[in-house]
């Protein structure tokens, strides 16, 4: 946390019995003079008298009226969960959950989300989380685990984190990149120096209804994904067979595809 909160507590003008002090909260801005919120407060009387203060009020019930505040105010402190299970419930589950991502919009709408979903899942490894399980508990906490559609992202985003981690792109700053659903850079391999990019497997120009499934994603180099452009070949084709078997391409979306792969 970079700041911290000073309780500038002072006593009201009224001197009637039973009147409690004014509260007000301030920002600190200097983290290293930083201390507990206990040990930071100034709590002034109209003679600005802190001795008088205390000895008035007593330390217990200025303990009291601190820790109140301390419950109002800390959601404001509350720092990113780290715990494996938290992650998949609190993070993954609605970045993953299919109603949320039917809304999203533009080009590529679903890259910079997943990019956010390979940082926490990548995030919930290094914090002792089994990658398959952080997925399968965030699909649950999502509520669709266990249809077609969770086994197909489970395989995309769990190939698409091995695919980073072969390009050595969890470094410190392609951490920072994935997540605020940016490309990292690649450190290893024949690609090493240019960038990542996310390559629609079905091209959008055929099967604009993939657009934004993260099955239909899949981690290349940038400059492999500007050389495959929109063809399709045999792999492109057995999977567009089996999603259409499995509900999660129409039947037009797979006519599209096949028409490509003949005229390639």
């Amino acid at each position: 946390m970079s700041a911290g909160l000073v309780f500038d507590l002072r006593r009201s003008h009224a001197r009637t019995a039973g009147h409690f002090p004014e509260t007000r909260l301030k920002k600190w801005h200097d983290p290293d003079k930083f201390g507990t919120l206990l040990e930071k407060f100034t709590f002034l009387d109209t003679a600005g008298s802190l001795e008088s203060a205390m000895t008035k009020f007593g330390v217990a019930w200025l303990r009291s009226v601190l820790l109140a505040l301390l419950v109002i105010v800390c959601p404001v402190c509350a720092e990113d969960p780290r715990r494996p299970e938290d992650i998949a419930r609190q993070i993954l589950a609605p970045l993953l959950n299919p109603v949320n991502v039917a809304t999203l919009k533009g080009d590529r709408p679903a890259n910079p989300r997943l990019y956010k979903v390979l940082y926490w899942l990548e995030t919930a490894r290094l914090h002792g989380g089994d990658v398959s399980e952080v997925v399968d508990a965030a699909q649950a906490a999502a509520g669709y685990a266990g249809t077609k559609c969770a086994a197909a992202d489970k395989k995309a985003i769990l190939w698409n984190r091995r695919k980073l981690e072969d390009f050595g792109c969890f470094t410190p700053e392609g951490m920072d990149k994935l997540r605020h659903g940016g490309s990292p850079s690649i450190f290893k391999g024949a690609a090493s120096g240019t960038q990542v990019a996310l390559d629609h497997v079905l091209p959008r120009a055929l099967v604009p209804e993939l657009a934004a499934r993260f099955y239909n994603l899949e981690v290349i180099p940038a400059r492999e994904n500007l050389r495959k452009g929109a063809k399709v070949g045999k792999r492109e084709l057995q999977l567009a067979e089996r999603w259409t078997r499995d509900g999660l391409l129409s039947e037009e979306g797979l006519k599209s595809v096949i028409e490509a792969a003949g005229d390639s």
